[in-house]
């Protein structure tokens, strides 16, 4: 026996050595482990950055314990388990960076591997194991791999305009109209409609993609930028590594009149991505596995552009094209006249601080890149292996930005006086053309494009086409030009034709853009596809349409809008919005977007950096029907139909924000002067808001999806209960059981007194992408259930145009069995696109039906979902008014235009100007159901003047019936983070608004602490202030007990009292 057991570890001891041998270049990414044994066998990687591990196992008790094993040593969250049916793998297509195998005897078949493998993902397993696809490759000790090749119907973008030849056209046939949610990652937000855009560059090559992001906080728009080059795997978005950028674009810049050179400095080829890492830095060269340094070229100091062709660098050093000057700088907009005296004393007063006074230091701010009055650039050219420079070109009067294009042996630009060709291998002209050339700014140049054989240039008004081999006319005549809103004209050859985007009367006899068509060889007109929905945007996004070999994709609705260029059939997206001034980016057989800052579309409209993938059988009907299997588990525990009560019992705050309406309020009085301190505990992350009830705290640790328990009196943990993922917000409880979702799409209810496990409910596939590094369902639940009449009511999914659209259910509390169940998919109109109603008077301005997922609430007997408003029998009802979030109740992140407001609805237009004085709206609210106390800091309207160092607003308003009054108004000296109402006094707990000169950001990072505030009800007077070491969590605040139980960012759970 002892023998055999010695045989085996030595067995396993090479099997070990096998896969770490085999994994050493697999760098990163999603990792899948089919067994312990395999999980073991990568144990030392546990750790390593940009890697998140998950294993399978297909018995409830060896999940236990390899689920204590990754605990104890510190991981969970990172790398976690799951069961699983020995077969079918739970994740989408195109996920898994490498699959671990340990059992000879898998029984998962090659085509499941294939199919969850990402392009380049590999699959490592023992020589004889059946489950291996071919081909495969020998490794030592006994083992084999297997590598998942590129499709060849994907593409890559591996510059700003896809290639050298600024030709923004992806040869991808996989990319299609959003209808799945690949993955998710940050950040949440841009972080204001009033300055740079958050994420300014995107590229993608060898399976990775690469962007360039302002990192600060959306919490105060007005702080200087934090940018940085980000390494993301381009199937699951796991953040492979990180890069500081010392300076980059000050964020003062309007975020619709970003410089188009300034994001073509980032190109990515095969393993290696090459940029410019700071404002004047010359163009380097990194591991794109990595971010380590390869080389830098010497002499490409101040490129303000460059492109990658045939191993070569182009750069445009020198000056850059001229731009709207900077905004709200302290010395005043210099596009505005002086002012009055007034004004011109305020102006003196402001000098030397950003946004017109209301930033800070302009010392802080990355320098400002001023217009030459004549700007000269030179082109060089460096070998991209070497870094050896090839060679260098004369000054270049006033160069037209971003027009260098390259096709062979011709390198193509523009300047304000004519069309340039040298050859792109010397640098010496082979043809010009002199002209004068109007052109724009530097956010919306003119555009200019190569095919094989000409040359599409944008010349003011007309666009001119030219010969490539001698600069003689290729057409006899013109076409009409036609900028994008605040971007660039479309030139794009795709389809054996030059398209463009002309004004032309759509099927309903509106004049709109439409996409046109051109014979590349005459410029006669070839077709207009009619895009008929171009509402409810008054305009275009301000950006350059990228777009694909099969679909023109523009942005008329406000999102991603898909025109098959063959069958001209037509898929508008308005819920899919990307970041201004770069818009979505299509390749990889995905669409990318990344954060936007408006609320436009915010019902339905997912936030964060979203990826999106298609449904071809979808794409066929006409309703968009995307089919979803579903199939009920319920599962029982040791506790089912055990514990519960037939008492309400001791349960003061027994759900998220206390009760159904969320409106964080008891009737419990708890003094505002005179607390203390009374314990503290300490978790290993932050954890959810709390709930109080049989005389313990229950928190979520959400990263590493544990729920605790924990003694009110002492808070000694009592016990704790593991989900398969994270729990994002408090459970709730009901008659001594304790009901929550998981991000895994399974709703548990467990036993309060012990954690045991009564049930747990799924009803639909096991099917996970990724979120933020880790594995969610692409159905998730969030934590809060809500109870309503006996019933348990949770929302499964994310957006009701996603993923078959959300799933709604009422199950009984006790069983876990079905109630009420119904889907909510679109809704779509008659004609097949997204259903739109009028948004109150304003006859020219609609607003998309639908909604995305969040905690549930209630008013009366109307349940919600956001704006959507359901009976108890999950049938449509009437919304009335109720407590609503923009962005939804669990979001941490406060960007300007997300607020929570008390409504029946959104009317965005409204809200950007007069609705905080009309309702009760804030960054967060309480109320007792006739008050409404909010905190609201930065304001909606980006016009609207606003200093952090003057306070937050803490406002009461008083309802009586339809109408709203005001009851008083006070500056606090914080944000508002956390907030509830006990009795006749208003807490709130936030961060001090107390700025260093040279470190303001320190306020909203928690490095200054938090002020917890006691107010007045009745008047808004200070009755108490109290110094706290920590921020707290958002939301993260609860009264019972006559106690205060704060959650702060820093995982520490604190009791304060009397």
């Amino acid at each position: 026996m002892k023998r055999t057991m010695a045989l085996c570890v030595s067995m396993l001891v090479l099997w070990c050595a096998g896969v770490q041998a085999a994994t050493i270049n697999v760098e990163g990414g999603l990792v899948v482990c089919v067994g312990a044994e395999a999980l073991e066998s990568v144990a030392t990687d546990w750790g390593k950055p940009g890697c998140v591990f998950h294993c399978l196992e297909t018995s409830d008790a060896e999940v236990l314990r390899v689920r204590k094993t990754i605990q104890a040593a510190g991981c969970y969250g990172k790398v976690s388990v799951a069961r699983f049916d020995g077969e079918h793998l739970p994740y989408i297509n195109n996920l898994v960076n490498l699959i671990v195998i340990s059992d000879v005897q898998c029984k998962v078949s090659a085509m499941e591997i294939v199919r969850v493998l990402a392009p380049y993902g590999r699959v490592i397993a023992p020589k004889n194991a059946a489950c291996m696809p071919e081909p495969t490759l020998p490794l030592a000790n006994g083992l084999i791999m297997f590598t998942k090749p590129y499709s060849s119907h994907m593409d890559v973008w591996p510059q700003y305009l896809h290639g050298a030849d600024n030709n923004c056209v992806a040869q991808d046939t996989v990319v299609g109209p959003p209808r799945h949610v690949q993955w998710i990652s940050g950040p949440a937000w841009t972080r204001a409609h009033i300055g740079a855009a958050t994420m300014t560059s995107m590229v993608s090559s060898g399976g990775r993609l690469f962007t360039i992001e302002d990192t600060e906080t959306a919490e105060n728009p007005l702080l200087p930028a934090k940018w940085q080059l980000i390494a993301r795997n381009a199937f699951n978005g796991i953040v492979l590594w990180t890069m500081d950028y010392p300076d980059w674009e000050q964020v003062t810049v309007y975020i619709k009149d970003y410089h188009a050179q300034m994001q073509r400095r980032l190109v990515a080829i095969g393993n290696t991505v090459y940029c410019t890492p700071g404002l004047t830095a010359p163009v380097t060269a990194l591991d794109a596995a990595t971010g380590k340094l390869v080389r830098e070229f010497r002499g490409t100091e101040g490129t303000q552009e460059f492109v990658f062709h045939r191993g070569l660098i182009y750069s445009v050093i020198g000056d850059r094209m001229s731009f709207s000057s900077y905004r709200g700088s302290g010395d005043g907009d210099k596009r505005k006249k002086a002012g009055n005296k007034k004004q011109q004393a305020a102006k003196k007063a402001n000098a030397g601080l950003a946004f017109n006074g209301n930033g800070f230091s302009l010392s802080l701010y990355n320098p400002r890149t001023p217009n030459a009055d004549k700007p000269m650039c030179v082109i060089a050219a460096h070998d991209a292996g070497t870094g050896g420079e090839v060679w260098r070109s004369g000054p270049i009067a006033d160069y037209v930005g971003c027009t260098m294009a390259l096709k062979g042996d011709a390198l193509v630009y523009q300047s304000a006086h004519g069309v340039f060709c040298v050859n792109a291998k010397t640098g010496l002209e082979d043809w010009s053309v002199h002209k004068e050339i109007p052109y724009g700014l530097g956010n919306r140049p003119n555009s200019l494009v190569l095919s094989d054989d000409a040359v599409y240039s944008e010349e003011g008004k007309q666009v001119v086409a030219y010969a490539l081999t001698d600069g003689s006319d290729y057409w006899d005549k013109p076409i009409a030009a036609r900028k994008g809103y605040q971007a660039s004209t479309d030139l794009l050859i795709a389809a054996n034709a030059l398209w463009m985007c002309g004004a032309c009367n759509n099927a309903k006899g509106i004049v709109t853009k439409q996409p046109i068509s051109y014979d590349l060889k005459t410029g006669h007109e070839i077709k207009t596809i009619p895009q008929i929905l171009s509402k409810p945007m008054g305009h275009d996004r301000c950006f350059r349409n990228f777009i694909t070999s099969r679909f023109f994709i523009n942005s008329k609705t406000g999102g991603a809008d898909c025109m098959d260029l063959a069958s001209d059939a037509e898929y508008p997206a308005p819920f899919m919005r990307a970041t201004c001034s770069m818009g979505p980016l299509p390749c990889n057989g995905l669409i990318y977007a990344g954060p936007y800052a408006c609320q436009c579309h915010i019902p339905v409209a997912l936030h964060h950096f979203n990826a999106y993938y298609t449904n071809e059988a979808s794409l066929s009907t006409k309703g968009q029907v995307v089919p979803v299997e579903r199939s009920v588990h319920l599962e029982t525990g040791p506790a089912y139909k055990t514990g519960q009560s037939n008492e309400t019992g001791d349960a003061p705050w027994p759900t998220f924000r206390q009760d159904t309406r969320r409106y964080a309020s008891t009737l419990e009085p708890i003094p505002g002067a005179g607390l203390e301190r009374k314990w503290r505990v300490r978790f290993q992350n932050a954890a959810s808001a709390p709930v109080m009830a049989e005389g313990k705290v229950f928190v979520a640790e959400t990263v590493v999806h544990v729920l605790h328990a924990l003694d009110a009196d002492t808070g000694h943990i009592l016990w704790n209960y593991t989900a398969g993922a994270r729990i994002d917000s408090p459970p709730t409880y009901y008659r001594g059981l304790l009901l929550f979702g998981s991000r895994d799409g399974w709703v548990h209810c467990v036993r309060a007194s012990d954690g045991a496990l009564s049930w747990r409910f799924r009803d639909l596939p096991d099917k996970l992408i990724c979120v933020y590094d880790q594995l969610e369902s692409a159905w998730p639940v969030h934590g809060s259930v809500l109870v309503k009449n006996d019933t348990a009511y949770f929302c499964a999914g994310r957006s009701s145009y996603l993923d078959g659209g959300l799933f709604i259910y009422g199950l009984n509390p006790i069983t876990g069995e079905i109630r009420y169940e119904r889907s909510f998919y679109g809704p779509y109109a008659e004609d097949g696109f997204p259903a739109f109603e009028k948004e109150g008077n304003r006859s020219q301005q609609e607003v998309i039906l639908g909604t995305t997922a969040d905690v549930m609430s209630s008013e009366g007997n109307t349940l919600y979902i956001r704006q959507q408003a359901f009976n108890l029998d999950l049938t449509n009802a009437v919304a009335g008014t109720h407590l609503l979030a923009t962005a939804g109740m669990l979001e941490p992140r406060r960007n300007h235009r997300e607020y929570k407001l008390v409504k029946e609805d959104f009317n965005h237009r409204k809200l950007w100007t007069t609705l905080k004085t009309e309702y009760p709206t804030g960054d967060i609210i309480v109320s007792n159901g006739t008050d409404y106390y909010s905190v609201f800091g930065v304001p909606v309207n980006r016009g609207e003047s606003f200093n952090a160092r003057h306070g937050y607003a803490l406002t009461a308003k008083t309802r009586s019936g339809h109408s709203w009054s005001d009851k008083w108004t006070v500056q606090i000296p914080m944000t508002g983070k956390a907030m509830v109402l006990t009795g006749d006094v208003v807490f709130v707990v936030g961060a001090p608004l107390v700025f260093k000169d040279d470190d303001p950001a320190a306020t909203y990072e928690g490095r200054r602490g938090a002020v917890l505030w006691a107010a007045s009800a009745k008047d808004g007077a200070k009755l108490a202030q109290y110094t706290l070491d920590a921020l707290p969590a958002w939301d993260g605040m609860g009264a019972a007990y006559g106690r205060l139980f704060i959650v702060n960012q820093d995982g520490s759970l604190d009791c304060w009292g009397k």
